[in-house]
């Protein structure tokens, strides 16, 4: 950072003593290559040197948020399996359905805390996670439709019932999901709409459609064929995983002693 900060002051120097003297500059350059090539250098030099900063900028934001992310599967596990442990099932069950190991451990998360007495264990609520991510595979929803379906079911979860927008948002983008749930309560889909009208689709039903359901899931997702994109989500997930050494490091430093009384200090 103080090279990057020494690099900006120059540059802000340069740029007022050039200002005044355009017209010498750019004819001096056009005569020397030599001057040419020595200005070519200094902006690859800048250019490198922002880049790295940036690049810090991002390792320093993962590090926060797996950091978080560690701190809030430490309040929700429910002791059957270390931190540790609960954060590699997570990474495998990410892994399996092709899907984001932030996003994934997000949802164990929230449905950890919002779903009380609802699942049996935290491992079960890794396995319910993980065949809603293989279901919006099947499906074809995008990011942006499997985020607000899971954002809609933890609250349907969490609230008891299935019913009005979380209903028609689950509908709309994974209709299947209906299906399992009709299909385990022994009603026609075309019933389900009055059913959560009624605040009949509650949280049990939910729960027990989609575990009932797993064979089914699991068998239609094994003839999915892997895209480009889920190889990419896949290698983050495993270049995640195996930073985690560097991640807890991180996090040792940042609560350390020496970096609280340089907080005071600065």
């Amino acid at each position: 950072m103080e090279r990057v900060a020494e690099v900006l002051r120059k540059v802000g120097t340069e740029t007022d003593q050039n200002t005044r003297k355009q017209n010498m500059y750019t004819s001096s350059v056009k005569r020397s290559s030599d001057a040419a090539e020595k200005l070519k250098g200094t902006v690859i030099g800048i250019g490198a040197t922002l880049v790295s900063a940036y690049a810090v900028n991002k390792v320093l934001e993962t590090s926060s948020l797996m950091t978080n992310t560690k701190a809030r599967l430490d309040l929700i596990n429910d002791g059957q399996q270390t931190t540790a442990e609960l954060n590699d099932m997570i990474f495998q069950s990410a892994n399996r359905a092709y899907g984001s190991y932030t996003e994934t451990a997000d949802s164990v998360a929230k449905l950890a805390g919002q779903t009380d007495g609802l699942f049996n264990s935290t491992r079960e609520i890794v396995a319910f996670t993980e065949l809603l991510n293989k279901q919006f595979i099947i499906s074809g929803v995008s990011a942006q439709g499997a985020s607000s379906v899971m954002l809609q079911m933890t609250q349907a979860l969490s609230s008891g019932v299935l019913r009005g927008e979380e209903f028609n948002a689950i509908f709309e983008n994974a209709p299947q999901i209906i299906g399992y749930i009709a299909k385990s309560m022994g009603k026609p889909i075309d019933s389900m709409k009055e059913l959560a009208a009624a605040g009949e689709i509650t949280a049990q039903e939910i729960k027990n459609a989609m575990f009932l359901a797993a064979e089914d899931i699991n068998k239609k997702f094994e003839q999915m064929p892997l895209t480009w994109e889920d190889m990419k989500t896949k290698l983050q997930n495993n270049l995640l995983q195996a930073f985690q050494p560097l991640w807890e490091e991180m996090e040792s430093i940042m609560n350390s002693s020496t970096m609280t009384d340089f907080i005071t200090i600065a």
